[in-house]
């Protein structure tokens, strides 16, 4: 039988396992996915250029965006929205709202580092709406790594 220990009695919501405790399959499954996940987020992070399957209709069309760098401002306003959805996960608040404010931040990212080369301009919320999740997800999450770590581009 497993057991768990509170990890702080103000918070009895965060629970830790205990050192006696074994990894179920799944769990080293997911741990597995996320260790993958990481990879395809540090690869995306060095590249410059992107392309990204945006659905029109019934068809995915591959589109071009190059990575800009954020001003101040912008990050300021990132992080802001970063931190309101980790508020949210925290709290005893629905993952709905939870879900919109993770939504927000990424739109808001791609906004402002993705550049629709195609199109001319920054990537709009149709683009983002409208892209393949397995696309951007990872490519958002890689631009702004590369952002926090000064990668060039």
């Amino acid at each position: 039988m497993s057991t768990f220990k509170d990890e702080d009695p103000q918070q009895k919501n965060i629970r830790v396992r205990s050192d006696s405790e074994q990894k179920t399959p799944f769990d080293k499954y997911v741990e597995g996915l996320n260790t993958k996940y990481v990879k395809v987020c540090e690869q995306m992070a060095q590249q410059t250029e992107y392309d990204i399957n945006i659905r029109e209709g019934t068809e995915d069309v591959l589109t071009k965006f190059r990575r800009k760098h954020l001003t101040q401002g912008q990050l300021d306003e990132i992080e802001n929205l970063r931190v309101t959805a980790e508020d949210l996960r925290k709290g005893d608040r629905g993952t709905k709202q939870q879900r919109e404010a993770n939504t927000n931040w990424y739109k808001k990212i791609g906004g402002f580092i993705l550049y629709n080369t195609k199109a001319g301009r920054m990537m709009n919320e149709d683009d983002f709406m409208n892209a393949v999740n397995k696309d951007i997800k990872p490519i958002l999450d890689g631009c702004i790594m590369a952002e926090m770590a000064g990668v060039p581009n």
